[in-house]
């Protein structure tokens, strides 16, 4: 009890940082700098509620609080809840592992106005076109008095409970339930007798058993309020005389399992003659075991559906022995969670129907907070997959993958960690049975390595890809698929949030080091949350760290920066050229020409930077050939590179810039001084064609004429005599006619 008191009034407190947040958004945005502190101290206090709890649901019940699973009495929150009713928002789910910037995203959600919900057409068609990795948004309701435990997870409870509001007289909020669960987009109107409200329990029924992740006590809720708000007779008069007679004067919640039983019955049988002379019949077995055990948690009453099933198996003609095998197998779902403990303890190893319940019921030990019990399985499968026959030992190893993503939790990281030593110990032995053995733990390595992630274990996953990296070194060709692996060690999302730690934790070496190796090798994926990471940090010194960071990735790097060249925000034309520069792209000038004409100085300026920067051969011709497009402080920028320079491939360039209409001021000055510091008779040549171009404003023509005049080479002697013999009566030539000592004509 104290835990779990200690665990509401964290939650409280984290409900509390979200009210405070979504104020701030709602009043400015969730991009305003007067926002970012909020929005990261409620992200730091929910991030640390969440890794304790998996996820943390925060939801509205009249005047209540659903805090996880547990329903009470509490008015500080009271400021969220209105906010939420507003938008038609009750209650939002928060899973471990969501990084702050998709916690930013979903705040910003919530901070959407009612009107401009409204205008996308409602809540509904809104959030759904407006999905939040690690964050889902459901309906609340209320219940009685005092603190309630749910039974159920969260995102069901607040579904089903979401009815306690229907109307007495219709019922239509249950049937707008109905038609939710069925998959349908009918409004309520639409329901006006009881066949189809059949109709529609049964097509909610059946999406519910076709649905591995599906409640069935959630259908089961709704059906047992549509009946009670217009009784169970509505419902009978569509049955067949027999089960009418058998029905009547029972409860609603009887008739609706009865009904619901009724239908999981059928559904299972169809399932298993259609598949019975196929390939996969043993496969289609386990489904139906699967779907008919979630249907026992809504009935409770395993003998009666498993007789409902025989008699409906024995009808469709299907041997005995199917019936046998699905009753034995629907013997798991009746025991006592003590009996599954001890028949699971009491395996010598596990065959595909025994790991099956396994994974079922350390999922369900995790969700109670019974880890020591989870544990304790979990150990002795691993203890018997040394001693198992090869088969069973190549099942269990396919399936560890999953179970130790089950199993891992805030207070199981130790236990995962001696988990992953002894996989390990597996990968590098060379005594393995079969090489597919090797695949199987390479891949549940990443697997855990996922898993943990989550969690923000990066430290003990470094550790792991050290693992992979030792194996594949040892036999490259033989462990390929170590290398897979350790290209998977961490998902986009995890990757996402390492490089925000990254940031905040730049001056710490040790993390520094193991952030840097882990981005290294995550490859494609990594690269691109790096970029995404980089497109929304506002910091100058935050985006710095990150592009030293991307320089370090290599060529998976340069790929990534390439793409965003021609992406219409500016900005991020800007990191992409950034990048490339830090990169030292082999073919950086041919790349970043588009950027040097871009509408926007900021990417121009980044653009010339990074080729500045870089040790290509023709950066001085990119430069000199850009100049025409460049905004004038970033013109001048280049030109006093290009003096320095004096390259003479930059000289069609400069020509070409310093013949465009209208320059004037210290870019002509710039520009004929870079041009005359090129000491070649090419450069005199371009001289004397701007010279003698009489199209060209007269400024320009007589910077060109005073730079020939003080070089003193024959050749510019020559090109001078030239002009001056043309005979025109440009001003120019008296000019020039002058300055060689000759008498204008």
């Amino acid at each position: 009890m104290a835990d779990r008191n200690q665990l509401k009034a964290q939650s409280l407190a984290v409900g509390r940082t979200l009210q405070m947040a979504l104020k701030t958004a709602i009043m400015y945005s969730v991009d305003h700098p007067a926002v970012e502190k909020t929005l990261q101290d409620s992200y730091t206090s929910m991030n640390s509620l969440v890794r304790q709890t998996r996820e943390f649901t925060l939801g509205f019940m009249n005047n209540r609080v659903l805090l996880n699973n547990v329903l009470t009495d509490d008015d500080v929150l009271e400021q969220l809840e209105a906010e939420f009713t507003k938008r038609g928002i009750a209650g939002v789910t928060f899973e471990a592992g969501i990084s702050f910037r998709d916690f930013k995203r979903g705040l910003a959600l919530l901070a959407t106005t009612p009107k401009a919900i409204e205008e996308k057409g409602g809540i509904r068609p809104f959030l759904e076109k407006n999905t939040v990795v690690g964050m889902r948004i459901t309906p609340a309701a209320r219940e009685a008095a005092g603190d309630t435990l749910v039974t159920m997870d969260p995102t069901s409870y607040l579904m089903a409970e979401g009815l306690l509001d229907s109307d007495a007289r219709t019922g239509m909020r249950n049937v707008d339930q109905l038609l939710q669960l069925a998959r349908l987009d009918e409004p309520s109107t639409a329901i006006r007798n009881p066949e189809e409200v059949a109709v529609l329990a049964n097509r909610a029924s059946q999406e519910a058993l076709s649905n591995m992740d599906a409640d069935m006590r959630v259908p089961v809720a709704c059906m047992a309020r549509v009946l009670q708000r217009l009784k169970p007779d509505f419902l009978l008069a569509t049955l067949p005389p027999e089960r009418q007679a058998e029905l009547q004067g029972r409860s609603a919640g009887e008739v609706t399992t009865e009904l619901v039983e009724d239908k999981a019955a059928r559904w299972a049988t169809g399932r298993l003659v259609a598949a019975h002379y196929g390939p996969e019949a043993e496969l289609e077995e386990e489904d139906v075991v699967e779907a008919l055990g979630r249907c026992l948690k809504a009935s409770l009453v395993a003998e009666r559906l498993v007789q409902k099933l025989s008699r409906f198996i024995q009808e469709a003609g299907l041997p005995p022995e199917v019936h046998q095998r699905i009753r034995q197998s629907l013997a798991w779902f009746s025991m006592s969670q003590k009996e599954r403990h001890a028949q699971l303890m009491g395996l010598k190893y596990f065959d595909a129907h025994a790991i099956r319940h396994l994974l079922n019921y350390v999922q369900d030990l995790m969700s109670e907070g019974k880890t020591t019990e989870a544990t304790e399985v979990t150990s002795h499968f691993f203890a018997s997959l040394d001693s198992a026959p090869l088969r069973q030992q190549a099942e269990g190893y396919a399936a560890t993958a999953e179970l130790l993503t089950r199993v891992t939790a805030l207070q199981t990281l130790d236990f995962v960690h001696e988990l992953v030593v002894c996989l390990e110990e597996g990968l590098q032995s060379e005594k393995l049975s079969a090489p597919y053995l090797h695949r199987q733990i390479s891949y549940c390595l990443s697997s855990a390595a996922q898993s943990l992630a989550v969690y923000e274990d990066f430290d003990f996953i470094r550790k792991i890809g050290q693992a992979l990296e030792a194996s594949l070194n040892r036999a490259p060709e033989q462990h390929a698929c170590c290398g897979k692996a350790l290209e998977n060690l961490l998902s986009p999302v995890s990757v996402g949030r390492m490089a925000e730690l990254y940031v905040q934790r730049h001056d710490d070496a040790e993390w520094v080091r193991t952030a840097t190796w882990l981005l290294k090798h995550s490859g494609t994926s990594g690269v691109e949350a790096l970029f995404q990471a980089l497109e929304d940090e506002s910091s100058a010194s935050n985006r710095m760290r990150l592009v030293r960071l991307l320089e370090q990735l290599g060529p998976a790097g340069i790929v990534a920066a390439r793409k965003r060249l021609e992406d219409e925000r500016w900005y991020v034309v800007r990191n992409a050229c950034s990048v490339l520069g830090a990169l030292r792209d082999p073919e950086l000038c041919s790349h970043l020409k588009g950027a040097l004409q871009h509408a926007d100085g900021r990417v121009q300026k980044q653009a010339v930077a990074s080729i500045l920067k870089s040790q290509a051969d023709e950066r001085a011709q990119t430069l000199a050939e850009a100049l025409p497009h460049l905004q004038m402080d970033v013109a001048e920028m280049a030109l006093d590179e290009l003096v320095l320079f004096r390259d003479p491939k930059s000289i069609e360039g400069l020509q070409a810039f310093l013949q465009q209409t209208g320059l004037k001021g210290s870019r002509l000055d710039k520009g004929m001084s870079v041009l005359t510091a090129i000491q070649s008779d090419q450069a005199l040549e371009a001289l004397s064609q701007i010279l003698s171009n009489q199209t060209l404003d007269y400024p320009v023509r007589k910077a060109a004429l005073t730079a020939l005049n003080r070089n003193t080479t024959p050749r510019a002697r020559e090109l001078l005599t030239e002009f001056a013999r043309q005979g025109s009566d440009d001003r120019l030539v008296a000019e020039c006619q002058r300055s060689l000592g000759m008498t204008p004509k």
